[in-house]
């Protein structure tokens, strides 16, 4: 049997002398795990690259503590602009994309350990009242 892993999702972010590659893909045994990928030039062709990988028993995890680094970057910089409120403030817009929809289905449906409403919150920066809403509007709750 192959080794070989499917990709799943891919996305290039450009971002100076850097460039930053987010993959997610799925082992045979079916086991998501999300790579995030620096990549920066050493010299006329030679690149210097560090990657990270996040498995999917740790992306709740990591999702939450990822989103308080970033928001202690962020938070002087965006608070004029409201950024350290987007959490609080989430259920108040209701605008769900397409995406966050699929998303929040395939982790709320997920065989084996179903996440909690609150992992839930965290994972998409709303509170648990607004997932538990938009679960039941799915029908799925």
């Amino acid at each position: 049997m192959s080794e070989e892993k499917e990709e799943l999702y891919s996305a290039k972010l450009p971002a100076g002398k850097r460039t930053y590659f987010f993959d997610v893909k799925e082992s045979t045994d079916t086991v998501r795990y999300l790579t995030i990928t620096e990549s920066r030039r050493k010299g006329k062709k030679e690149f210097e690259r560090h990657r990270v990988m996040v498995f999917q028993e740790n992306a709740l995890a990591f999702n939450e503590e990822i989103g308080r680094a970033l928001r202690w970057i962020l938070e002087d910089a965006e608070s004029a602009k409201g950024f350290g409120d987007q959490p609080q403030n989430a259920e108040d817009d209701n605008g769900w994309t397409k995406e966050e929809e699929d998303t929040l289905r395939r982790e709320y449906v997920r065989l084996g350990e179903r996440p909690t409403i609150d992992e839930l919150a965290a994972l998409f920066h709303r509170k648990p009242s607004a997932i538990k809403s938009k679960l039941e509007g799915m029908s799925l709750l």
